[in-house]
């Protein structure tokens, strides 16, 4: 969901993903052509994510970094979390990486907490991480002592975005 460029998916060709495998859908044309100059082989589409052009249980792992802030309301972030779960084959997982926190100087990016992923998947499992330390924090101190910075990024609140693991529960 959106796969911008394709760098998340080039990671997985790193990891041993085969280029067939991969599939990624973004809003912006331009974005989706870049990544298939560099990702020859992939499913990727320009579109819609609260349309996947997908069929129902086509996918073992769905991911999404950094879209759902960047959705502007609740009933639409709806849309998204719901193709999501219906792309998702049983005893499959999804990604989550997003921002916690909204952007003070930029008032399209909208973060989400615990409680906004729960009702997004409510009946999932999930499992939280909090991570990524402030970004002017990190730049201070990472170039000084990567050691320090690890740490100060241990700190909850010191963390301005949340991974998870999201597992739907399979009903028998």
């Amino acid at each position: 969901m959106g796969c911008g460029n394709g760098q998340w998916l080039l990671e997985f060709l790193q990891w041993g993903t085969v280029a067939a495998n991969l599939y990624g859908i973004d809003l912006i044309a331009e974005r989706i052509a870049y990544a298939r100059e560099r990702l020859p082989g992939a499913d990727l589409r320009w579109g819609d994510a609260s349309h996947l052009p997908w069929r129902d249980a086509s996918f073992d792992l769905v991911t999404q970094f950094t879209v759902f802030s960047s959705i502007p309301d609740t009933a639409s972030q709806a849309e998204v979390a719901a193709e999501m779960l219906r792309v998702l084959r049983p005893g499959g997982r999804i990604l989550w990486y997003d921002c916690r926190y909204s952007n003070p100087s930029n008032a399209a990016v909208r973060g989400l907490d615990r409680d906004d992923i729960r009702k997004l998947f409510p009946s999932c499992k999930i499992e939280f991480a909090s991570t990524t330390l402030v970004p002017a924090l990190s730049r201070a101190i990472a170039r000084r002592s990567w050691a320090v910075a690890a740490a100060l990024e241990g700190l909850r609140f010191t963390c301005t975005h949340l991974a998870a693991v999201i597992t739907p529960q399979l009903i028998s």
